[in-house]
């Protein structure tokens, strides 16, 4: 299966730095889907009113956590691997799967790819302004071949800030 994705996270209303990665996302990297880790969730609507090919989650903030109908997690599979994505890290471990291989969440707002135990954990960052926390905007791309999956965390400007490369058992980090 070949195909590309996008992960963006903690937006926090800021419409036109994600409307920007969006449009990226889609026109340029040619991702298939765009999953929004939430804060906000109303961010994730506006993308789908918008057109965009986004399925989200809700951050710790938004009212839809709060609910008992709005899914918290969702669960994919790419590439023969199990995808989790949540707003946080935590809400992944209160699961307590051990068949979840790649994990993306945010909230921390600061991006990070690290491979431990076997899995694949994978912040992309935030979108909320260009620079929060000390930590500037970032977002998130996943590319899978039949061989390979490659991670990659870019900043607003497009330039890649983060990568591994997922190979058939063997993991390369740049």
């Amino acid at each position: 299966m070949n195909g590309k994705i996008g992960v963006i996270s903690d937006t926090h209303g800021n419409s036109k730095l994600m409307i920007q990665v969006c449009d990226f996302l889609i026109c340029k990297i040619e991702v298939s889907e765009i999953f929004h880790l939430g804060d906000n969730f109303e961010d994730y609507r506006f993308l789908k009113d918008m057109g965009f090919p986004v399925s989200g989650v809700p951050g710790l903030w938004d009212e839809e956590f709060r609910d008992n109908v709005t899914p918290k997690v969702l669960i994919k599979n790419f590439a023969n691997k199990k995808f989790i994505f949540a707003h946080a890290k935590f809400l992944i471990e209160r699961l307590s799967r051990e068949d979840l291989d790649v994990w993306c969440y945010g909230h921390t707002h600061k991006p990070k790819i690290l491979v431990e135990n076997g899995k694949v954990y994978f912040n992309p960052g935030h979108l909320k302004r260009d620079s929060d926390r000390g930590v500037l905007a970032s977002y998130g791309v996943i590319n899978f071949s039949n061989t390979a999956i490659e991670f990659k965390v870019l900043d607003i400007e497009n330039s890649v800030i983060q990568s591994l490369n997922y190979s058939l058992g063997t993991i390369t980090k740049n």
